[in-house]
């Protein structure tokens, strides 16, 4: 079994890069995802594609129609909890990847559980207030101080793919997206933006998971 899974990993990853330990890094790390919409489903299916070899998924909501203009599921997928959902897609891409799914909403109480042996967290949230919860929580929490978090913010409508980009906020906090166009402020939310915002997240989880700490 673990020589299948080594094989299946080596040849999943063997267009990332001629050096080895490149992938190595990744398969031995471990990145937390909070949300399974949008951002956070799209971000997984990166980093499953990647070769990253472990998951955290949260969130507590189930899959509806209207998930499918944007997020990583099918039609088969409506109505069930979005991180078990999404789990099962991610294990069809790459059935050795562990995923641990809490189907549990995100709190200040159970952040630091769900989250403690992540290296990077990212936070896909649609809600403004949310999104001020987990960066609060990671700047108060001493569990995060050696972690990484990448946030994202603009990301709707159809404006110019060129707007978005990730910038360093701080020592440990990364921003994606146009800073401008809110998915709750009348932009609506359509896909082509929202997995731009998404790949750069991923790509930047994947920079500093090999030892880039720029944008």
């Amino acid at each position: 079994m673990l020589e299948a899974k080594d094989e299946f990993f080596r040849g999943l990853t063997e267009r990332n890069s001629h050096d080895i330990s490149f992938s190595e890094k990744l398969k031995k790390s471990t990145v937390g995802i909070a949300g399974c919409g949008g951002l956070g489903s799209n971000v997984a299916m990166s980093l499953t594609r990647s070769g990253v070899g472990r998951l955290i998924i949260a969130d507590f909501d189930n899959v509806v129609l209207s998930n499918l203009n944007r997020q990583f599921f099918f039609t088969n997928d409506i109505g069930k909890p979005k991180a078990e959902a999404l789990k099962d897609n991610l294990k069809k891409i790459n059935p050795y990847i562990e995923i641990i799914s809490h189907t549990e909403k995100i709190t200040p109480e159970n952040l630091t559980g769900f989250f403690s042996s992540a290296e990077a967290i990212v936070e896909a949230f649609d809600d403004e207030k949310e999104k001020s919860m987990i960066i609060n929580s990671f700047l108060d929490e001493k569990t995060f101080s050696e972690k990484y978090l990448l946030c994202a913010s603009g990301l709707g409508g159809i404006a110019s793919a060129n707007l978005i980009k990730t910038i360093k906020y701080s020592k440990r906090i990364f921003v994606s997206g146009d800073f401008v166009s809110s998915v709750c402020g009348g932009y609506g939310v359509v896909s082509p933006r929202v997995l731009i915002a998404a790949a750069h997240q991923a790509n930047m989880v994947i920079r500093l998971l090999t030892g880039e700490e720029e944008p």
